[in-house]
């Protein structure tokens, strides 16, 4: 048993080393699945250090006898809102693994993974139904046009190049075919092509593909802030995460999680 040391200590004193791991940041892993569940559930980082930093045991710890791991349910009010993380200890292992976190008695933040656009970054905090059909559960978008515009809007603003599922999509937005947008980028085909496939699209096709699109959605392209961006040394992994207010799309930019990912 990898946690007979620490059954032997109270839901206090267990509280008590968890918040002392967690004050280094080091410390504390994210399982996949705890990262996916802070996306659907809009909890960040600094939400989840502060759970675990300032929270307490108020339900009796459970071991898993898969992972020889003694699991604890640290609670605290963060910002208003009543969050829980299960947080996995092993006598073997230094380190703190938080396998979930949720909000208690609160299931409004489920989010929708739109991978039918075809980009893997895209979220939708509202504006979707789950419906039967003949075929099974399928998804109802409200508003397709409205949101795909938002999200070229978004992309064009992204800092770092825009990556080749990017510019497939931005390419469906203005209506070009691969050999159209080649010729007003003075490439081939077939360079297109690849730089759709091996993200390697150049700084200055980069930007003239964001000037495109800008003019294409009539906002009034400012070549020196949209250079600025495209230019950016390092690109921030983001998410797009789409949200429908009155009838019309907006966007703002989630930032990837800093912790380390175990399986």
């Amino acid at each position: 048993m990898a946690y007979a040391h620490l059954s032997k200590l109270s839901s206090t004193q267990l509280a008590r080393h968890i918040r002392t791991l967690a004050k280094t940041t080091a410390n504390v892993v994210l399982t996949i699945h705890a990262k996916e569940r802070m996306v659907e559930r809009l909890v960040s980082n600094e939400e989840v250090l502060e759970c675990l930093r300032k929270g307490g045991i108020r339900r009796p710890p459970e071991p898993n006898s898969k992972t020889g791991s003694l699991e604890c349910r640290m609670e605290c009010k963060v910002l208003k809102r009543d969050l829980a993380c299960i947080a996995a200890l092993s006598d073997e292992n230094p380190n703190l693994i938080v396998v979930t976190i949720f909000e208690k008695k609160i299931k409004r933040y489920i989010m929708y993974h739109y991978t039918e656009c075809g980009l893997n970054n895209v979220w939708l905090k509202n504006g979707f139904n789950i419906v039967e059909t003949p075929y099974g559960a399928g998804t109802s978008i409200d508003d397709v046009d409205g949101l795909h515009r938002t999200i070229a809007l978004s992309l064009i603003k992204k800092k770092g190049k825009i990556d080749g599922s990017e510019l497939r999509f931005l390419r469906i937005i203005l209506r070009l075919t691969q050999l159209q947008l080649g010729k007003l980028l003075g490439a081939t085909e077939q360079t297109i092509s690849l730089w759709e496939r091996n993200d390697s699209i150049t700084p200055t096709a980069d930007m003239m593909v964001r000037l495109l699109v800008a003019e294409k959605l009539d906002t009034r392209p400012q070549p020196s802030r949209i250079a600025a961006v495209a230019n950016a040394v390092q690109a921030i992994k983001e998410r797009i995460v789409a949200v429908e207010r009155k009838k019309n799309w907006g966007a703002i930019f989630q930032k990837e999680t800093d912790f380390s990912v175990t399986a």
